[in-house]
């Protein structure tokens, strides 16, 4: 009888009858012999396989002792001079056999001299695995654990951490390197370094993002141009410097009427979907060539649009850019900047540097969160990026800023802007775009923050057809909404001053009839028609039709909101 240990792992080496070997010309009746020895043989292998003896396999070759409580010995009594010391490898789980009972440790380190090998042994426990050393006594087995990198914690019942649920299972700090050193670690630490693995997946995931990377931008495809498009000197609204052109982006510029801006087709960029549109500032100094003038859009975001940012603490930006073919515009740069206090200015540049490749001077209460270096342009569309920006807990409003950072281009050069992305957390993210609501409502229509254009009547006429008024939305309103306010409170059923009271209509009747009601609007143009009689407000205190319609009333004006 004989056991895997034993047989050697060169076939035509497996002749010897005591290890259960087969030599060439063995008796035919010791075959069934030799399989059943076979069988029993793996049944035993089995019941103990994840150790593995690479001691006994060379029969007599080495001898097994114990040198003190912590190391046990190999020694080499055949050749002289075999160093054993790569069959146990530091950081291996080793069980040693003495007097018949088993004592398993983390091998610390093997020291060859010839022809001992010690082995030394650390976090030793017994069978019953409680903490233990190597007894005196006779050593008959030395073998490794066959996972070669588990520690004591596998074994043992309880944890190190008190607050451990369930106790008995082990933590990484206990496991180590034991388990999730690779082979081939070295002490330049190019491995994982499973030792600090605690605190650093700890830290890896609280440093994740903690919000979804949603694009915070607005009209971040450039599509919608409620003032117009282009917009230049001469426009309803002018390109003078500070003065929104694509809804939600303000132009920023070195003077006034330096760049017409408008909307092109941005022909899919990169085969994106969103790219249908396209912002453009094209050189209008037409007094010299080359220019001298920087400028470029920024986009404020308010305090609750730039929430998640400032919660998560981190942000990243991108966008695509690109001069186009003959032009000379060859440099763009990006920055992200934040005000602690609300209120700011939106013309977030102080002073204009006039020079290629110097940051501007911010304007009072803006502070650079992170900017980019300066970008060469091409004619084909590039994605320019910047991550991993800290936002102080502290910030309020964010403004997202890209700007020509040329001074040696010609009148008619154009810069072309399409998918900028602005979003909470350290990493650049495929661009997303934001379809729906610009920002908060601002009243004036060309502050970049309007939703929706006010018309206002200074009385009620008797009847009164208005417009046309050009709503500049560049498509049909949403929605209108009218509401009366009263401005003399004399005769007005008790309501007072500034009171804004939402009115009924009531009957029907010919454009200038008594009760006719009408506001309309199309891509351009807002109409309305009110005849005496078609308007009536509630005495708030009896809750009766007060005693004049208002039509036709001076007490009362119209206002009419057309929501873009």
């Amino acid at each position: 009888m004989s056991d895997v240990k034993t047989w050697s792992p060169t076939d035509a080496s497996n002749t010897n009858t005591a290890n259960s070997g087969m030599p060439e010309g063995m008796p035919r009746s010791d075959v069934n012999n030799r399989g059943r020895e076979h069988m029993g043989a793996m049944r035993r292998w089995y019941e103990d396989a994840e150790w593995v003896d690479l001691v006994s396999g060379h029969g007599g070759d080495f001898t097994l002792s114990r040198v003190n409580t912590t190391t046990f010995r190999v020694t080499d009594v055949v050749s002289g001079g075999t160093n054993a010391s790569s069959k146990f490898p530091a950081g291996a789980w080793a069980k040693v056999t003495i007097g018949g009972t088993d004592y398993f440790g983390s091998i610390t380190s093997s020291t060859y001299s010839n022809p001992n090998t010690d082995v030394v042994l650390g976090e030793i426990v017994n069978s019953a695995y409680a903490t233990a050393t190597l007894p005196a006594g006779t050593v008959t087995l030395a073998a490794t654990y066959i996972a070669r990198r588990v520690r004591s914690a596998a074994f043992s019942q309880t944890g190190t951490t008190s607050s451990q649920t369930p106790p008995h299972i082990p933590t990484i700090d206990d496991l180590q390197g034991h388990v999730l050193k690779p082979e081939g670690h070295t002490g330049d630490d190019s491995g994982i370094n499973a030792d600090r693995l605690d605190g650093q997946h700890a830290s890896y995931f609280t440093d994740r993002d903690g919000d979804p990377h949603e694009n915070i931008l607005s009209n971040s495809t450039f599509s919608t141009w409620s003032r117009g498009t282009p917009i230049t000197g001469s426009s309803a609204y002018t390109n003078a410097d500070g003065n929104v052109v694509a809804d939600d982006w303000i132009l920023l510029s070195d003077g006034s009427d330096h760049f017409d801006v408008s909307r092109f087709d941005a022909g899919n960029a990169d085969g994106l979907k969103e790219f249908v549109y396209g912002l453009r500032m094209k050189g209008v100094n037409t007094s010299s060539s080359p220019t001298s003038e920087m400028g470029g859009v920024v986009q404020i975001i308010d305090a609750t649009k730039a929430r998640p940012i400032v919660r998560n603490g981190k942000c990243s930006f991108s966008f695509y850019a690109r001069s186009t073919a003959g032009d000379s515009i060859g440099r763009v740069r990006a920055a992200v900047l934040y005000t602690t206090a609300s209120g700011q200015a939106t013309d977030i540049v102080g002073t204009w540097p006039g020079t290629e490749g110097v940051t501007p001077t911010w304007a009072s209460g803006w502070t650079l969160a992170g900017i980019t270096g300066v970008h060469p342009l091409t004619t084909t569309w590039q994605r320019f990026s910047k991550s991993d920006m800290s936002i102080p807990a502290t910030a309020i409003d964010l403004a997202f800023f890209v700007w020509i950072d040329d001074t040696s281009y010609n009148a008619t050069d154009e810069f072309n802007l399409a998918g900028v992305q602005l979003e909470a957390g350290a990493e650049v993210t495929p661009f997303r775009n934001v379809a729906g609501s610009l920002n908060s409502y601002s009243p004036t229509n060309v502050s970049g923050l309007g939703t929706y254009l006010d018309i206002t009547s200074p009385t009620i006429g008797n009847p009164y057809v208005g417009g046309p008024v050009a709503h500049g939305f560049g498509r049909p309103p949403r929605m209108i909404t009218t509401y009366v306010k009263c401005i003399n409170v004399a005769g007005n059923g008790g309501y007072d001053f500034n009171d804004h009271v939402y009115i009924g209509m009531s009957g029907g009747g010919d454009p200038v009839g008594n009760y006719t009601w009408s506001v309309s609007a199309d891509d351009t143009n807002v109409n309305w028609v009110i005849a005496i009689g078609s308007l009536h407000i509630i005495n708030p205190t009896v809750k009766t039709h007060h005693n004049v319609s208002v039509g036709g009333d001076a007490n009362w004006e119209l206002h009419i909101q057309v929501w873009k």
